[in-house]
């Protein structure tokens, strides 16, 4: 069974991207989203503490422009329970 209590985080500099993937999410179900624009907001929510999220979707442009290892953070970081690290085309 779809937990639809997932706590999602989207982190995207795009705002259209964002909404796009909220919009989506919304659609099956999932409203427990936190849509972020760049790496200090990510950064800074994950650090904030609580239960942290399930899932979160990251745009690699985000880590890209800083050289910050977006893979190992996420792999590392007890707030983060599953990521996906996804590139767009330009």
């Amino acid at each position: 069974m779809i937990n639809k209590r997932l706590r999602i985080m989207i982190a995207d500099p795009q705002h259209h991207q964002r909404l796009r993937l909220e919009r989506d999410f919304n659609r099956q179900g999932y409203y427990a989203i936190a849509p972020v624009s760049s790496l200090d907001e990510m950064l800074t929510l994950l650090a904030c503490g609580g239960p942290g999220f399930d899932l979160v979707l990251v745009n690699a442009s985000l880590g890209a422009h800083e050289r910050f290892d977006l893979s190992t953070f996420c792999l590392h970081s007890p707030q983060v329970g599953q990521a996906v690290i996804y590139a767009l085309p330009h």
